[in-house]
């Protein structure tokens, strides 16, 4: 027997059409926005069904002392937030709090969770930031052994999250962040498809040196530089550098990176130097051409050799690298830039 239908039935249709129209823009401007206009147009998206004053987006990782952030998006957030947040990270239980809630959509008060007489430090802090009261996910990815999350706060005591903007937020909030992802890695790869794009790990940050996406081997390249190096920020040494060549090149003792500035952001090429892998310059011109997918004859004659002194010259890369195939060296040289794209 069919159901009969009840004025409600209106109702809800027209919160579910609202919603699949919120959801579709969120994905069609992951698509056309660049990522600083991204930023902002999801958060307006957001805000237009679900009130908010600051937010934060990024990635995370955790080891015993709490969090370090690896990729950061602050709205209505100064950057101070990071200095300040990283003297008391081992006090705040908010994000083991989350944690706990197995990567579902959570609200919480932060009054409730940290009572400012238990936590003074942790209550001050939540005053000067406006950070009282909170929706949102945190989920974990086992691959990258990464937390990507996203926070929407509230700065006023009494102006909690309610029980159906809780149920709003288990909606949407799981596609903001899967639109965040696709955005960073769209716009990475638009970017590199231009004269930049040559071989090596790339990464895009905000102006302010702040990452917004890279791939997985830049982080581990740019400590052969700064080996006490930690993100979200990159090293002031490497933005000066950057900034101050008429190149926009920084060439430092293990490794070179390139600049492109485009719609308010940084996009960055790093390559290793030949020293630092314990190559020579021609094992290095072998072992690249090789990579890119040359046959012995090709990288020959670009080179003005024989085949004989390029399979010289590959063994002799084998052996130094520990690889065995040109797969493996397109891996080792690339960082990966084409698969996969670590993002906020």
């Amino acid at each position: 027997m069919p159901r009969r239908w009840r004025h409600g039935d209106a109702r809800n249709n027209n919160s579910l059409n609202t919603m699949n129209h919120i959801i579709i823009d969120l994905y069609r401007a992951a698509r056309e926005s660049p990522v600083r206009e991204f930023q902002l147009r999801s958060l307006a998206i957001v805000a237009s069904t679900c009130r908010f004053d600051s937010a934060l987006c990024g990635t995370a990782k955790p080891h015993p002392n709490g969090l370090t952030y690896h990729s950061l998006d602050l709205h209505n957030l100064s950057e101070e937030f990071l200095s300040a947040h990283a003297d008391l990270a081992d006090e705040d239980i908010l994000a083991g709090a989350i944690a706990n809630s197995g990567g579902k959509v959570c609200a919480f008060s932060t009054r409730d969770l940290m009572p400012p007489r238990r936590y003074p430090r942790i209550a001050a802090f939540n005053a000067r930031f406006q950070l009282r009261n909170m929706l949102g996910q945190v989920s974990f990815d086992l691959t990258a052994g990464m937390l990507r999350g996203v926070l929407l706060w509230r700065g006023k005591e009494r102006d909690r999250f309610s029980e159906s903007e809780l149920r709003l937020g288990e909606t949407l909030i799981p596609h903001l962040l899967e639109a965040y992802a696709i955005n960073r890695s769209v716009w990475l790869n638009e970017l590199t498809a231009s004269s930049i794009a040559r071989r090596g790990v790339r990464a895009l940050a905000n102006e302010r040196g702040i990452l917004q996406a890279y791939d997985p081997s830049f982080l581990d390249l740019l400590r052969t530089e700064w080996p006490d190096w930690s993100p979200p920020i990159l090293p002031q040494t490497l933005l000066d550098g950057l900034r101050a060549s008429a190149q926009r090149r920084f060439a430092g003792a293990c490794l070179t990176v390139s600049l492109d500035e485009r719609h308010g952001m940084l996009l960055l090429l790093a390559r290793a130097k030949a020293s630092a892998l314990g190559l020579t310059p021609a094992q290095l011109s072998v072992a690249r051409l090789i990579a890119d997918g040359l046959s012995y004859k090709q990288a020959a004659a670009h080179l003005g050799v024989s085949a004989a002194t390029i399979r010289n010259h590959l063994q002799a890369v084998y052996d130094t690298l520990g690889v065995r195939s040109k797969n493996a060296l397109a891996r080792l040289l690339s960082g990966g830039v084409r698969p996969e794209v670590t993002v906020i």
